[in-house]
Parts: structure tokens; C-alpha cells; sequence
């Protein structure tokens, strides 16, 4: 028999919940839907039973949807009823009790907020048609009409952005993109300016695509967006599995999130130094931005062109051979990786610091700091166990001390007039003893080689093992 829900809101929303709370206890796999038919049923009857205890055709808050969906899938995780093919489970009066105590901590929760004189907004009627959650759906293949559904994209971004007329809001509008759209780079309008102020915005690239791999994917490139003047001078922007090319900021703080994005061309529409907040990327491409005053935080991806910052923290990235990147306050870098030809540039001899595989991959790559040389720190700074190779025979005279100028050590070069500890590394006469080493003014390593017979011997392309600590200074 069909169910004629009193709410529609409260009914789907605890049909979400509690079919994610049974079928997904860990990892789903199965591709076919009809093997899910069973616990389609049962969290259809449960969602029955929830919307009768309900009884209110009132429209939803966002605290009473969020907090229906949440605490449904909650009283299923981790512990599903039992047997799926059991027709008792799929009666509405055998979840008359659990749907009741869901519903009462949902309204104890209700009751909370309000007693602290805070009233949720609310999107609409209990039997609105629109997307719920702040989520669209746009794809610019599909004929115009659409209403944002999932089903019914809208086909235009200046549909897409049309709802986002809020003020003051801090929830997030998420507008999700299909994988054709803007392949020909057709600019997004200009957000904010025309009245579009939530403050915070998600654009995300297909849910689920199986040719996409890192950055393989690049059908979904999205161009120019334009950001205006937002309430409170704040703008969040959260990116997923997409090309952004262009954004240009005014004067606010920004906070910016990605995941598996390239990003490029970031830039202020005022004053130098106008646009402060932070980032966060995850297996991202930056390339091409100025803003001199916020902080880029990225963990893996890569590093190009010129780019400018205040802070930098950067995990297991890569800097390719024309990145350009130049800091205003300290630069922090672990696991990271330089090409060849890549520049570092800082005003004022500002904080480089760095572990020491970044350092040892800067030192080989010869990476360059053309302005000032950073005050550096690496850590730890402790000593590394290096070998160099003297080819051919030198000589040491009979009871004396031979000092033998190995050369600069590499790749990693030393710390300039330093002592350090030296050995033979390979087999030599035993009568050549090694009594001392240094790094000169120039990092060249000098091994004083002392020779206890009566008879010169000579060292035979002698292999020195060095511990030395490694260059901080310019």
C-alpha cells in the first residue's frame, strides 16, 4: 500500500538515515540495486513509523532535518536489526518505539536551541520540491528547466548561483558539476556582486567517474570566477575533482579547500596584501597566484610558475622546474621535492625551515634564492653521513701529516668552516691513519692523513666517510 507521508521532509530524512545506518557498515561493493531491495523496504517502513510519531506538517528547520537524517542513521550503525529477509521488519508498527525515541531527542534538541534564543533557519514546506541541503546539481548538456535536482539539472550557472541570494548565512551551498560542463572554459558569473552572498560555496567535480586518477580528468574546467563583496567580508570556497582557472578576489579574508584539483591564477582586485585567510589542499596543482598576505597550507601535488604568499606549509609536494615562489613571513617544508631550475624568493632574510629530505632534494636540485639568502633551520640539523671519492694516488710522506682536499661534498653539501669526523672507506696501507677533518670556507672537505711509517705510501683512490653537518648558511 502506498504511504502518504504527513511530512515529507521527516519521512525522507529518516529514510536516509536509517537505509545508510543498515546497508553501510563498512565498504559497499555490490553494484546491483536490487540486492538492496530488503533494507529499501525496512527503512521505508521505519521512515513510516518516525513520520506518524512526527505528526507535523509544519516545515522542517535546518537544525530538525540535519538532526532527523543524523540520528536515524545512527540508531541502524553498526547494528542492523537483525535477518533482512524478516517480514516483521518491514511493518511500520514494529519500529513505533525506536522511531519515538529518535523523534524525542530530535525535539530535546529543538528545545535546547531555542532556550538559548537561537531560531534555525528554515528552507521550506515539509512537501517542498527542490533539492534539500543546499545541494544543486548543474550540467550545461541538459535541456534548460530544470530545478537543480539531481534528475533535473539546471543547465545554466546563472540558475545555479540564482538561489544563493542570502545574507549572513554560514552554511554551504554545494552545486555539483557534471563532467562535461565548461569544457570550453564558458567564464562562471560574477558571485556576489549581483546579489549571491552565503559566504561560503562548493563546487564539486563527478561523484564518482572511473577514467579519473590524480589529475587525469580534465573535461571539468571551470573559469573566472569572480567574487564580490560578501556580508562579513569573509568568502569560503571549497573545490573537488575539478580545473579552476581564474579567481579573483576584493578585500576579505578567504579560506580556501580542495581535494584533487588544479588550481590556477589567484589573484586581488585591490590593494596588495588585501586578501588574508588560509588554505587547504589535498593532492592539488597550484600554480600562478598572488596574495601576499594569506597562507597556503598543502599536503601532496605540486608547486609551478610564480606564486606568492605569506606562510607556507607544504607537505610531500613537489616544486617543478619554473615554480617561483616567494614568501613574506616563513616557509615550512617537509618531504618536499625541487626540480631542477626552481626559485625560492624572500625579503628581509625570512624563516626557511625544513626537514632535512627537503633540504638534501633543494641542495641537489640547486635550487636558487635570488633576493636574500632565508634564515634556515633544518630539522633536525644534525649530522650527515656522507662519502667521497679521490680518484688516483696521493702521496703521504713518511712520518707526516698529509692534508688531502677532497672537494665539495654531494649532493648534499656541508656547512662551511666546520670541523667534522672523517674514516677511511676504504681499504688503504695500515700505516695511513686519518687524524682530523674540516669543511673549509669553500665546503670543501680537508682530511689530515697521518703516515706513522719511515716510508711514503700512497692513498689508492681513497673512499672517505664523512659525518658533517649540513649547509644552513648562504
Amino acid at each position: 500500500m502506498t504511504y502518504a507521508p504527513i511530512n515529507t521532509d521527516a519521512y525522507t530524512n529518516a529514510y536516509s538515515g536509517a537505509l545508510a545506518g543498515m546497508a553501510i557498515s563498512g565498504w559497499i561493493v555490490d553494484p546491483t540495486s536490487a540486492d538492496y531491495s530488503n533494507v529499501a523496504t525496512i527503512a521505508g517502513a521505519f521512515a513510516q513509523a518516525f513520520d506518524v510519531v512526527w505528526n507535523n506538517a509544519t516545515a522542517l528547520n535546518w537544525l530538525q532535518i540535519q538532526s532527523i537524517q543524523s540520528v536515524c542513521q545512527e540508531q541502524f550503525t553498526g547494528h542492523a536489526p537483525g535477518s533482512l529477509d524478516n517480514a516483521v521488519f518491514t511493518q511500520a508498527s514494529h519500529w513505533a518505539v525506536p522511531a519515538a525515541a529518535c523523534a524525542a531527542l530530535v525535539l530535546e534538541g529543538d528545545s535546547f536551541v531555542a532556550s538559548e534564543g537561537i531560531t534555525p533557519n528554515t528552507p521550506g514546506g515539509g512537501g517542498a520540491s527542490g533539492p534539500i541541503f543546499q545541494q544543486l546539481w548543474l550540467d550545461t548538456t541538459k535541456a534548460s528547466g530544470g530545478d537543480g535536482a539531481i534528475s533535473t539539472p539546471y543547465n545554466a550557472w546563472a540558475d545555479a548561483l540564482a538561489p544563493l541570494e542570502f545574507s549572513d548565512q554560514s552554511f554551504t551551498w554545494v552545486i555539483f558539476l557534471a563532467q562535461s560542463i565548461d569544457a570550453s572554459g564558458t567564464p562562471i558569473p560574477n558571485f556576489g556582486a549581483d546579489g549571491h552572498h552565503t559566504g561560503r560555496l562548493k563546487l564539486q567535480g563527478p561523484i564518482a567517474s572511473s577514467s579519473y586518477t590524480g589529475f587525469e580528468n580534465s573535461d571539468l574546467v571551470v573559469t573566472g570566477l569572480v567574487v564580490g563583496t560578501q556580508d562579513g567580508a569573509k568568502f569560503a570556497l571549497d573545490l573537488v575533482n575539478l580545473t579552476m582557472i581564474g579567481i579573483t578576489l576584493p578585500a576579505l579574508n578567504f579560506i580556501l579547500t580542495g581535494e584533487n584539483c588544479i588550481i590556477s591564477s589567484m589573484y586581488e582586485s585591490g590593494d596588495p596584501g588585501s586578501v588574508s585567510g588560509f588554505s587547504h589542499l589535498i593532492n592539488c596543482s597550484v600554480n600562478s597566484f598572488d596574495l601576499s598576505a594569506w597562507s597556503l597550507r598543502m599536503e601532496g601535488g605540486t608547486l609551478d610558475s610564480s606564486v606568492s604568499m605569506d606562510t607556507g606549509f607544504l607537505d610531500d609536494v613537489e616544486f617543478l622546474s619554473s615554480a617561483d615562489v616567494r614568501y613574506a613571513t616563513s616557509l615550512n617544508l617537509t618531504n618536499c621535492r625541487f626540480q631542477a631550475g626552481s626559485v625560492i624568493r624572500c625579503s628581509a632574510n625570512q624563516q626557511l625551515n625544513l626537514d632535512l629530505d627537503s633540504w638534501g632534494s633543494m641542495v641537489a636540485a640547486g635550487v636558487t634564492f635570488p633576493d636574500t639568502f632565508p634564515q634556515m633551520t633544518i630539522v633536525p640539523w644534525v649530522p650527515v653521513i656522507g662519502q667521497v671519492l679521490v680518484g688516483g694516488n696521493t702521496t703521504c710522506t713518511a712520518g707526516g701529516i698529509t692534508t688531502v682536499n677532497a672537494g665539495v661534498i654531494a649532493p648534499q653539501e656541508a656547512e662551511k668552516d666546520m670541523a667534522c669526523m672523517a674514516s677511511l672507506g676504504n681499504v688503504q696501507n695500515s700505516k695511513l691513519i686519518v687524524v682530523g677533518a674540516s669543511i673549509n670556507a669553500s665546503r670543501e672537505l680537508l682530511v689530515l692523513v697521518s703516515n706513522v711509517d719511515a716510508s711514503d705510501h700512497d692513498l689508492v683512490d681513497v673512499l672517505f666517510t664523512v659525518n658533517y653537518l649540513p649547509r644552513l648558511s648562504p
